[in-house]
């Protein structure tokens, strides 16, 4: 009875919502948001991506994000040997750090959103849900994700988007293939992501709400 769940806000009055259709000759353009952290998942997207390539031959992924550490370098070296033995490295684009209106803009030209996130070996994950998801369904992208921390709750499975187990990258590559061939689809999952946004993760709703929180409970 003293638990009170609090959501991540996002603005979405600077989040233009864009109804998702494919034109004639154009591919299908997948985008990820994510530093090369091993709980973003990025190389099971890698992989997906390279399998899904065999049935969509119109299709690019272009990966917003970049690498500090070590780690984080060998972790995209990886993926960029995934992309070459796989044969799409000229359709996987990893466009590094960029300005946030530079990702607004690829925001606005992506068609689909992947965030296949993961527990890392040392326990990290998520804790909620990336704040790129909750960014991506109010911009009218329809989202791949997996059944990761509070990802169900942004994402509903099956209306705004597609969620599979993590560490599955048949299961992902099915999820993209399904999605890159349904373009019917978009505008509907897009509408249902961008509602769920409005109700439960708008900015200026959460923090009216944190506010009433902290006042019902400063007057306990």
């Amino acid at each position: 009875g003293k638990v009170r769940v609090q959501h991540l806000g996002v603005d979405i009055e600077r989040i233009r919502f864009q109804s998702r259709s494919l034109r004639p000759g154009e591919p299908v353009r997948i985008l990820m948001a994510c530093s090369f952290r091993e709980k973003k998942g990025i190389p099971y997207a890698v992989e997906a991506f390279c399998d899904a390539a065999k049935h969509v031959h119109e299709m690019e992924l272009r990966i917003v994000g970049g690498a500090k550490t070590p780690e984080e370098k060998l972790l995209m070296q990886r993926c960029r040997e995934i992309a070459e033995n796989g044969g799409v490295a000229d359709r996987v684009h990893f466009l590094g750090y960029v300005p946030y209106q530079q990702y607004l803009d690829e925001s606005t030209s992506a068609h689909l959103f992947l965030a296949p996130s993961v527990r890392a070996a040392n326990g990290d994950t998520e804790g909620g849900a990336p704040v790129s998801i909750i960014e991506a369904a109010a911009a009218g992208m329809p989202v791949i994700a997996t059944l990761h921390c509070d990802i169900p709750n942004v994402v509903t499975d099956g209306q705004s988007g597609l969620l599979v187990p993590e560490r599955d990258a048949h299961a992902l590559a099915e999820a993209i293939v399904n999605l890159a061939t349904s373009p019917g689809h978009w505008a509907a999952f897009g509408t249902a992501g961008r509602a769920r946004v409005e109700e439960q993760f708008d900015v200026y709703k959460q923090v009216a709400q944190l506010e009433e929180i902290y006042t019902a409970a400063s007057t306990r």
